[in-house]
């Protein structure tokens, strides 16, 4: 069961006397507040999609730096279709020109899956390629962003961050 709210301020009371507590226990104070939880960045499931394996490589060591280690790897879409069902992700980070099946495509084909959580995949798609033609394909797919490979650090994390969310 996922919780509706993050506890955002919690601090521990050694000795505390609470008066039906012994002063030796120790007590956990949380604060909640009316905020949506967000997700750990570094407990995410990352599943990246990407033909080149330099540029894979590259964003799953990335994402290690990030802290996160749960991350699986496909080289094109029908791959990728395939480890989603064992891997389960939180998050795709895709490539766009690939083949067999491009990212494009890959992520139509999540869009129409019977299952709902596939189809609501939070995607987010990475590419060297910034052309209008591109963008505008690639956009109305219901993505969490479009990153310009290669990606700076702080740029995945922020993206990651907000789609995570």
């Amino acid at each position: 069961m996922t919780p509706l709210f993050a506890n955002a301020a919690c601090k521990r009371v050694a000795g505390a006397n609470l008066g039906w507590l012994a002063p030796d226990i120790l007590v956990l104070i949380c604060f909640i507040h009316k905020e949506p939880l967000k997700m750990k960045v570094a407990y995410a499931r990352i599943l990246v999609v990407d033909d080149d394996v330099v540029m894979r490589t590259f964003v799953v060591n990335s994402l290690r730096r990030l802290g996160i280690h749960a991350i699986e790897t496909a080289g094109d879409g029908g791959s990728a279709l395939r480890a989603m069902v064992s891997f389960k992700p939180d998050l795709v980070l895709t490539d766009i020109h690939m083949q067999p099946m491009n990212g494009i495509e890959f992520v139509q084909q999540l869009r129409k899956h019977a299952n709902p959580l596939v189809k609501k995949m939070k995607v987010i798609f990475m590419s060297a390629d910034a052309s209008a033609e591109t963008l505008e394909q690639a956009l109305p797919l219901g993505t969490y962003g479009y990153i310009v490979k290669p990606p700076r650090q702080e740029i995945l994390q922020a993206k990651l961050e907000l789609a995570l969310k």
